[in-house]
């Protein structure tokens, strides 16, 4: 009996350990097999092309920008999140994990442009994975300034506790910036005028797909790799799990 409650236990704690690490590290595998599933071609050549893509080319401004919220910088398109510091142990503040109690991101139209040709992107629901960026942190007994202040009230996110440790971060991507993107290909070639084409980008739910990042496409998967063996930790940890949980039912059904 002290061998099935052993086995019940272990069971449960993999599988809630399991799906802990799934539910927080599932998107970067998830962008991983988009990016080995991308095939890298010129604008010319995507406009024809089905499938995700993979795009290298320089951002240029169209009509408009947008300003970060934390540095208030002019951009074509940012992301941005909240994180607060949860120490492992109530008395050590040394050890552990910075968990992200919001995020957001926003842009304007810009075009994308290779030496082939052009494509009009929205960014408004893109995925930022970008190497720069600006970090502010917030230490301990500190209230955030202006502009954080602002946005956290925008976003109703209400006071951020100031016993505890914080940063704000964020991405951009400016006019001039040369980016990498990845996406399913519109198979709409419409243009307004020569060698523009429409953006690689399907709208509505399908924008998840959207990924613009500063690297090419090795560079990106090792970016990822670190949450990519989390992810494939969980998913072994749930699989032993469930063979824990088989083991009980044949004991069960044993007695």
């Amino acid at each position: 009996m002290v061998g099935l409650l052993r086995l019940l236990a272990t069971g449960i704690f993999l599988l809630a350990a399991g799906g802990y690490l799934i539910r927080n590290r599932i998107e970067p595998l998830y962008w991983t097999v988009v990016l080995l599933r991308s095939t890298t071609a010129s604008v010319q050549k995507a406009k024809n092309t089905d499938g995700t893509v993979a795009l290298e080319g320089e951002a240029v401004r169209m009509d408009g920008h947008v300003e970060s919220p934390f540095t208030e910088t002019a951009c074509l398109a940012y992301g941005c999140k909240v994180e607060r510091y949860r120490s492992s142990t109530a008395r050590s503040g040394d050890r552990g994990f910075w968990k992200t109690i919001d995020s957001n991101r926003d842009g304007v139209p810009f075009r994308f442009e290779d030496d082939t040709g052009s494509v009009e992107i929205d960014p408004a629901t893109a995925t930022l994975l970008l190497s720069s960026g600006d970090t502010i942190e917030g230490g301990w007994g500190e209230t955030p300034g202006e502009p954080i202040a602002s946005y956290l009230q925008r976003r109703n996110i209400g006071r951020v506790e100031t016993n505890v440790a914080r940063r704000y971060s964020e991405q951009r991507v400016g006019a001039g910036d040369e980016i990498h993107i990845y996406g399913p290909i519109t198979k709409r070639p419409i243009t307004a005028t020569a060698n523009e084409f429409n953006a690689p980008v399907r709208d509505g739910n399908e924008s998840k797909w959207f990924l613009i990042t500063d690297t090419d496409r090795l560079a990106t998967g090792l970016r990822l790799l670190k949450p990519n063996l989390l992810a494939i930790l969980g998913i072994l940890a749930v699989f032993l799990g469930l063979r824990a949980f088989w083991g009980v039912l044949v004991l069960l059904l044993r007695i």
